[in-house]
């Protein structure tokens, strides 16, 4: 499955047991190949569905940590990948990608003013007061 980043998703398994409690999973990974990882547990309905709104896909994808404390999510408006498990067992894989046909640059900025800058690519760099 394919999405644009920014757009929000639900998701569906089908085919488990009726009325089970499981195990829900995903992995993120971001374009650098940092994963993090959130678990719930969600249980199927009567037709052996495990179900997940848009609402609590965003919620588990902003609960999603790492091993480093001090490690989070950064959006690089490139591309990332949500595995889903359910049960320890792989089931899905979600990519998202920014929409945006142009490389996305990054300047760092040390100087009087201290940042990122993050840009599309048209063969200019930004230099200092121009924005």
């Amino acid at each position: 499955m394919r999405n644009i980043f920014g757009t929000k998703f639900g998701f569906t398994a089908r085919g488990l047991g009726r009325i089970e409690h499981k195990k829900f999973d995903i992995r993120l990974t971001d374009s650098i190949g940092k994963h993090f990882w959130a678990t719930d547990n969600i249980c199927t309905n009567e037709f052996g569905e495990l179900r997940l709104g848009e609402d609590q896909v965003q919620g588990l994808i902003s609960q999603a940590v790492n091993d480093r404390s001090a490690a989070f999510v950064v959006h690089e408006l490139d591309e990332y990948t949500i595995d889903t498990f359910i049960d320890d067992t792989f089931y899905n894989q979600i990519t998202i990608t920014s929409g945006v046909g142009e490389q996305i640059c990054k300047e760092e900025w040390r100087g009087d003013v201290i940042g990122n800058l993050f840009y599309p690519n048209d063969g200019n760099s930004h230099k200092e007061g121009v924005l």
